[in-house]
């Protein structure tokens, strides 16, 4: 009966080998991803003492709103600080790469392995808009310290937001948690550190504004960059 069904048929064979699909590599294959963490990892160890002395004051801001001035006003805690946060652009953008917390459409046009660079980027560009907008609609109203308060707070708790989500994807991996589930965790642990830091700012801007300029202040320095990048992850 096969043979009444094949007879007369003809096969037909490509002369061109024929090529296997590339498999889906994980995101810890890629060399580039291993050098970041690494580096990640070195730069972690030369900030690690630096970190544990600003412990008690970034903790103390989020008790004390108040804490965040008197963070400002000492230049050494400060420039202490803002090198901690610069370090800890590196872990935060791997974070984000690894579980496509920000991850537009036209990412997938990248090389792959090298989206973690690219994430920087667009940290780097939010953090300059911001900080144009700033300087642009910066009033000489405003006592200085007050002013550098309200335009630097958000680095401290982006730091601690970097410390809690280490802590989450190293408390996850022990559980092996999905993917889908520890992107949503960090997803919500984001939007909460950044409503905190939020409130923080309108905080300052209440001390020394009124209602209608603290809300002007707040689209300016804070909802419109905000919202730029939330909108390229959407349409982009």
């Amino acid at each position: 009966m096969l043979d009444d069904l094949l007879d007369g048929g003809v096969l037909e064979m490509s002369p061109a080998p024929f090529l296997m699909a590339e498999t889906t590599r994980a995101w810890g294959d890629y060399t580039v991803n291993k050098i970041m963490v690494l580096l990640a990892v070195v730069c972690f160890f030369l900030i690690a003492r630096d970190f544990v002395q600003m412990l008690p004051m970034l903790l103390s801001t989020i008790d004390r709103a108040k804490a965040n001035v008197s963070l400002e006003r000492s230049l050494g805690s400060a420039r202490l600080r803002n090198r901690i946060a610069f370090v800890s652009i590196l872990p935060f953008c791997i974070i984000v790469d690894r579980f496509a917390l920000y991850s537009p459409r036209y990412f997938q046009l990248l090389p792959q392995g090298f989206t973690v660079l690219f994430v920087m980027l667009v940290l780097f560009a939010y953090w300059t808009l911001r900080h144009f907008i700033f300087e642009a609609v910066r009033s000489r109203r405003i006592p200085a310290e007050i002013s550098d308060t309200i335009h630097r707070a958000p680095y401290n708790y982006f730091i601690i937001m970097v410390v809690m989500m280490l802590l989450t994807v190293g408390v996850l991996a022990t559980i092996n948690c999905t993917d889908g589930t520890a992107r949503s965790i960090l997803l919500a642990e984001t939007y909460v550190v950044y409503l905190f830091s939020l409130i923080r700012v309108s905080q300052f801007l209440n001390y020394n504004c009124n209602v209608f300029v603290t809300f002007l202040y707040l689209c300016a320095l804070e909802l419109i960059p905000t919202g730029m990048l939330v909108a390229s992850a959407i349409v982009l």
